[in-house]
């Protein structure tokens, strides 16, 4: 059965804690060399919706390390033949 994509949940890359933010993003590479193993053209990216609430760490912090984290894993998996795309969506929003 062809594999079209794969789905990655790394809600660590917008951790405050470095050593975490590393993890995930190492984590999210190795979900991306696993898709392309399998033929896949695309990861989703999942990083959650606590970066959409906008809580306690500042927004413009949060975005930074979540766009540093998610450059570096589009690059490895350009390097791969892969793109990536991000889940934009939060499953619940302010009321």
């Amino acid at each position: 059965m062809p594999v079209a994509g794969g789905i990655c949940v790394s809600l660590g890359v917008t951790d405050f804690n470095p050593s975490v933010r590393r993890f995930h993003t190492d984590r999210a590479k190795r979900h991306v060399e696993f898709a392309a193993s399998v033929g896949a053209v695309n990861m989703l990216m999942v990083i959650g919706e606590y970066v959409w609430k906008k809580e306690v760490i500042p927004p413009d912090e949060q975005w930074g390390w979540a766009v540093a984290a998610l450059r570096e894993i589009s690059m490895h998996a350009e390097s791969l033949g892969l793109e990536v795309a991000l889940d934009s969506s939060p499953t619940s929003g302010p009321t």
